[in-house]
This record gives structure tokens, C-alpha cells and sequence, in this order.
């Protein structure tokens, strides 16, 4: 059993530090490059609800489409980081810590982190470090806690719900 406990805390970690690299290499992408990834994204998406709903397509460079794509790019953010918080907490609960302090080490973590991934694109070509995007990421964070913490309400009112139909 504790081989299969240390096997989950080294994945826990090994999944931040996926998910961390993948963020600051695309922070690294020119512009260029990540808009053109992101356009992609955001063409797919549309492409795909039009589908489904049966609406007419959105053309690329219309306004919609650039409203559209400026909102994907905004969830990416806060995606990212909701799960990168998810992600942290989780892995600070396996190596026994307290909720209470797991919560504070996720924020402060994903205040740094975003922090780090707005200076890292403030120096890239064609890409500016945004407070706005750093705000967007607290929001994902700060999401992810409040999801969190309704789960650990549900779990612990179904345990009491079991101990009083013992």
C-alpha cells in the first residue's frame, strides 16, 4: 500500500510540473504563434457549436469571430489555471497537508506562477504580460477552491448521512 501511496504523490507532482511546462512554453510562442494556435482553437469550437445547433458558420476576421476568439483565449486562461490549482491542492492533500494550508500554498503558487508566465510573454515578441491575464488566472484558482470546498461539504454530509443509517 505505500508503494501504490508514494506512486500517487510522485503523478500529483509530475502532473504540476506537466502542466506548468506546457503553460510557459506556450508563453513562449511569438504572437504570431499564438494567435494563429488560438484562432485554430477558436475555429474549431465555433465550427463545431454552429454544427450542432444548426446555426450559420462564423467567418474568421468578422467581429463575432474576434469577439468569440478573444473570449477562448480568456477561458484558456482560467482553464488552465483552475486546473493547475486543482492540481496543487490535490497534491498538497496527498503529502498529508492540512485543507486550510493546501488552499493558501495553492494561491500563493498560482499568484507566482502567473505572475512568472506574464513576465515570461512581457519579453516575447508580438506578446505583452498582462495584470488583466493575472487576475483572469487568480479567478481560476479562486473557482477551483470554491468547487473544491463544495465537494469536501458534500463528502462530509454524506459520511454523517452513513454514520446515522448505521
Amino acid at each position: 500500500m505505500h508503494n501504490k501511496s508514494g506512486l500517487i504523490k510522485a503523478l500529483s507532482v509530475l502532473s504540476i510540473l506537466v502542466l506548468v511546462s506546457i503553460i510557459f512554453y506556450s508563453s513562449l510562442s511569438s504572437g504570431h504563434e499564438s494567435n494563429t494556435a488560438s484562432e485554430t482553437v477558436t475555429l474549431l469550437i465555433v465550427n463545431a457549436v454552429s454544427g450542432i445547433l444548426n446555426l450559420p458558420p462564423v467567418k474568421p476576421n468578422s467581429e463575432l469571430f474576434d469577439i468569440i476568439h478573444a473570449i477562448v483565449r480568456k477561458l484558456a486562461h482560467f482553464m488552465e489555471y483552475f486546473i493547475l490549482c486543482s492540481l496543487i491542492y490535490y497534491a498538497c492533500r496527498k503529502f498529508s497537508i492540512s485543507a486550510k494550508k493546501a488552499k493558501l500554498i495553492s494561491l500563493i503558487s498560482i499568484f507566482v506562477l502567473a505572475c512568472i508566465d506574464e513576465t515570461i510573454q512581457f519579453f516575447v515578441p508580438g506578446r505583452d504580460g498582462r495584470v488583466t491575464d493575472v487576475i483572469i488566472d487568480m479567478s481560476g484558482a479562486l473557482f477551483a477552491l470554491v468547487i473544491i470546498k463544495f465537494l469536501d461539504i458534500m463528502a462530509f454530509r454524506k459520511s454523517i448521512e452513513n454514520l446515522n443509517h448505521r
